[in-house]
This record gives structure tokens, sequence and C-alpha cells, in this order.
């Protein structure tokens, strides 16, 4: 589900891992700022991940508001 403003929802067991990841970290602040870096480690990779030539999988990642 697409949120207009941005914000995105993740499980609660999630969150409290990487509240305790942040807190023992001197790279982030908070975890939207690890969340943030994360995300856009994968994203950098990402051109290379998705196959071109498989429609399905474009179907499927279109679908899903990947693409």
């Amino acid at each position: 589900m697409k949120s207009p403003d941005g914000k995105i929802s993740i499980d609660e067991r999630i969150y409290r891992e990487i509240e305790q990841i942040v807190s023992h970290s001197e790279l982030f602040d908070s975890v939207e700022d690890y969340v943030n870096a994360v995300l856009r480690e994968l994203l950098a990779g990402a051109d290379n991940s998705v196959p071109k030539d498989d429609p399905q999988l474009r179907e499927r990642l279109r679908d899903l508001g990947y693409l």
C-alpha cells in the first residue's frame, strides 16, 4: 500500500531490532537514518538484480509498485 506522505510501516519486532543497532552505532542517529541508508544501498544494486527479460517478474514488481 502506498503512503502519500512517504512514510512506511514496518514490523514492530524489526523496528526494535533496528533501535538496538542504532543505539550502539556512531553512524546512525535514528531508525529512519538506518533504514534510509539500507534502502539506498539496496536500490543502488537493484538495476543489476532484476532481469530485464523476465516479463512475469517485471509485471509482479509493477503490481507491487516497485516499477
